[in-house]
């Protein structure tokens, strides 16, 4: 019997489940073994496209974004990160060896986004504009949520802030789907959406049309 509550993550467990009915996916590498792997296809990363870190929130694991980052430009490998923005440390040296920075921005009121996600969007806000000091190419990832953040003001403030920033290239708009409902109910975490529907493309172009003259930065919907 699996006790949620006991649980370290060892997976132990999964080699004692002849039903299967428990998997411990993913592999524990290096960063040298990772480069390897994204060195196989170099030839095709120098002419559309290149090494991208991901996650979970790649800056938590600096040192190791860091090598990882810096052993692709040695190669000629563009770079890019994917990332909430919420790091409390320095990005001086992270960002000398990162082409491409997506951007989380998901709620521009702070007691908002600390209902949400548990965290003020103070420091994330603080990042975005170094970032944009360095030079640094940016593209800002909005997820959109019914009943959340799928309003004019909230587009409104996008637009606003796409237009202020300018190393920001493109706006990308994410319409929630509940694709990840499943994953959560097996990790025994809270199901904060499920009421929530899939958010088509169209939901979102009337919103689009009303921004589209308050910044001169491109505006896609994933």
């Amino acid at each position: 019997m699996f006790m949620r509550g006991k649980c370290i993550g060892c997976g132990c467990c999964t080699s004692r489940c002849n039903a299967d009915a428990l998997l411990y996916t993913g592999e524990e590498m290096d960063a040298d073994k990772v480069l390897d792997e994204v060195f196989k296809d170099i030839l095709f990363y120098r002419k559309t496209g290149g090494m991208t870190l991901s996650g979970g929130e790649p800056l938590m694991q600096y040192d190791f974004s860091l090598k990882l980052l810096k052993g692709a430009k040695e190669k000629g490998v563009h770079t890019a990160i994917e990332t909430s923005g919420y790091y409390p440390g320095k990005l001086y040296e992270i960002a000398k060896y990162t082409d491409l920075w997506l951007y989380d921005v998901k709620i521009f009121d702070e007691s908002e986004h600390i209902k949400y996600t548990g965290v003020s969007n103070k420091l994330i806000m603080e990042n975005l504009k170094y970032l944009n000091a360095t030079g640094s190419e940016i593209i800002l990832r909005c997820p959109i949520i019914p009943g959340i953040n799928l309003t004019d003001e909230h587009f409104e403030k996008i637009a606003e802030l796409s237009a202020s920033v300018s190393s920001v290239k493109k706006v990308q708009f994410m319409p929630y789907h509940p694709l990840g409902t499943e994953k959560m109910k097996s990790l025994g975490r809270e199901q904060k959406y499920e009421n929530c529907e899939f958010l088509s493309r169209d939901a979102i172009l009337p919103y689009l049309e009303k921004i589209k003259d308050k910044t001169d930065k491109i505006l896609e919907i994933m």
